[in-house]
């Protein structure tokens, strides 16, 4: 699966970073999915809404962006947006990971969905202002058919195999993953 997918970051933006629910553990995990996606030469997307506004990506999830293109949007769903739904026509399958869960994250994926890309939202790697904005959140996507899993689950996916060297590089990070109670 790992040469047909792809890494969706949505809006993990500014201040608004800081404020949702487990920040630093969405951000941590985000950061592991990053280091994955580079290692299996991945393509990695990246959508700020209004960064003028709202701030650019977190320098915590940024640090690990260099050289990946940023694509501003103005609608919450990013699939409105022509020049994003483009640079996902790189992968078949995008793990989509962002904030907030509730409103962007969701909108965009259902639209993923519904225009038949494969998608699957890491439950622990998107965050809104209030846990149950996530909860609802997760609840609504699986409703419309979107598959949901975690960030380990998705790196183990993508690699397939531990014999290679990409596992042994990747093994201290996810290591490091903050537990997640789903």
């Amino acid at each position: 699966m790992a040469a047909k997918s792809g890494l969706f970051i949505i809006d993990i933006q500014g201040k608004l970073a800081e404020m949702v629910e487990h920040s630093d553990a969405m951000m941590q995990r985000v950061r592991v999915l990053i280091e994955a996606a580079k290692l299996m030469d991945l393509p990695i997307v990246v959508c700020e809404q209004m960064p003028q506004q709202l701030g650019h990506t977190h320098s915590t999830v940024a640090q690990d962006l260099e050289g990946v293109e940023i694509f501003e949007k103005g609608y919450f769903n990013a699939m409105r947006e022509p020049h994003i739904v483009n640079a996902l026509s790189q992968a078949e399958h995008w793990c989509v990971v962002g904030i907030e869960a509730h409103i962007c994250v969701f909108q965009t994926v259902c639209d993923m969905v519904e225009q038949g890309l494969n998608i699957t939202v890491m439950a622990d790697a998107v965050s809104s202002r209030g846990q149950g904005n996530i909860d609802v959140a997760l609840d609504a996507m699986r409703a419309k058919n979107v598959a949901v899993g975690t960030s380990e689950m998705q790196i183990y996916q993508w690699l397939q195999r531990a014999d290679i060297p990409q596992f042994k590089a990747l093994l201290p990070s996810i290591k490091t993953f903050p537990t997640f109670n789903g």
